[in-house]
Order: structure tokens, then C-alpha cells, then sequence
């Protein structure tokens, strides 16, 4: 009997993680990193004050009760890696003075406690990373959505927090996604699923 595998697709936003895992929604049960679900990722962007902390706690506690919620025995793919959530995005806004170090700390055991989870179910992790130019990523989130999309920027920096957190990591499958599309992308990342 095959082992059964949580596929995580990582990447900054618009690295095309949502519609990878859109196309398996058929043939896996697929989280898709809502934001608009999330109550304070709206102020990111705003002039309100962001509650950065609460922010990536909801987006690893959904994630959590998601994977919870999936009966045993069924393969999972899902949008974005609990790791990216906690040092890629939650780092970035710790460096930023947005987190302190007992929430970095909190949200690092809520971490343990997915990963936890992921072991108890005896998945096989496969984990990939989806990559582009910051100029890419910008042009793609301004083209879906302009009037919330954040500046070049915002992006450039993402961009070099997942390249310093995935740089050494030698389990991490790594796709350009700058001249791909999204059809040759899916059939790439179902090459990798398929030979694991």
C-alpha cells in the first residue's frame, strides 16, 4: 500500500501556488490559503494598525484544523508550507518590529504542533517551492488584483526572506514559474507527486 502524502506548494504570493493547487482539488483534498478569510490580513495594507501576530496564527491554526479534518488514508496539497508562514512571513514581520519574541515563540510551537500532526498521520512530505522574480510576482498581484495589491517592494523583500530560508534546504523541490504556464506548471508538479 502506498504511503499517503501531504504535498506543500510554497512561494511568495502570486508565485502561482493557488492554482497549482486548485488544478489537484479533483484528485486530492487542496487548501487554498484564503486571505480574504483571514479578519486581519485586510489592515496590511491599510491604514489601520496590523495585527501581524493574530495574522499568522489564524493562517496555521486554519491550516491545522484542515489537516485534522481530513480522513486517514487521503492525500492533501496544500497552499503554502507551515514553515514559509513562520520563517518567511512571520520572520519578515518580526525583523520589522511587528512581533515580538514571545509571539515568534508562539507561533513556532503552533508550528511543532502542525508538524506534529502531519507525523501522527504517517504522511510521506513532499515539498515544493515555487520561485519567480519580485517583478514578476509584483506584475502578476497587480494584474489580479490592482487595487490591493502591495508595492515592488513588499515583494523584493518576501522574495529574499524565502531565498535565505529555503537556500540550504535540500528536501525542497525548486520550480522557476517566471515562463511557465500554469498547464505546464500542473503537469511539472505532477511529475514530482507522481515519482514520490
Amino acid at each position: 500500500m502506498n504511503q499517503q502524502k501531504i504535498i506543500f506548494i510554497s512561494g511568495p504570493s502570486a508565485s502561482g501556488k493557488s492554482t497549482v493547487v486548485k488544478s489537484f482539488s479533483e484528485e486530492m483534498f487542496s487548501y487554498i490559503e484564503n486571505v480574504k478569510n483571514n479578519p486581519y490580513i485586510s489592515q496590511l495594507n491599510s491604514d489601520k494598525e496590523f495585527n501581524a501576530y493574530q495574522s499568522q496564527m489564524w493562517f496555521l491554526k486554519t491550516m491545522h484544523e484542515f489537516i485534522a479534518s481530513v480522513p486517514t488514508g487521503k492525500d492533501i496539497i496544500i497552499d503554502q508550507s507551515p514553515e514559509a508562514v513562520t520563517y518567511t512571513y512571520s520572520k519578515y514581520f518580526f525583523d520589522k518590529k511587528l512581533i515580538s519574541e514571545d509571539e515568534f515563540s508562539i507561533l513556532e510551537n503552533e508550528l511543532l504542533k502542525v508538524r506534529k500532526l502531519i507525523e501522527s498521520k504517517n504522511y510521506l512530505s513532499i515539498n515544493i517551492l515555487l520561485k519567480a522574480s519580485s517583478k514578476d510576482l509584483y506584475d502578476r498581484a497587480n494584474a489580479r488584483d490592482q487595487e490591493n495589491v502591495m508595492p515592488l517592494q513588499w515583494f523584493i523583500d518576501i522574495n529574499k526572506y524565502f531565498t535565505n530560508y529555503y537556500m540550504t534546504d535540500s528536501h525542497i523541490i525548486k520550480l522557476e514559474t517566471s515562463d511557465q504556464s500554469s498547464s505546464n506548471l500542473f503537469e511539472e508538479v505532477k511529475k514530482i507527486i507522481e515519482q514520490k
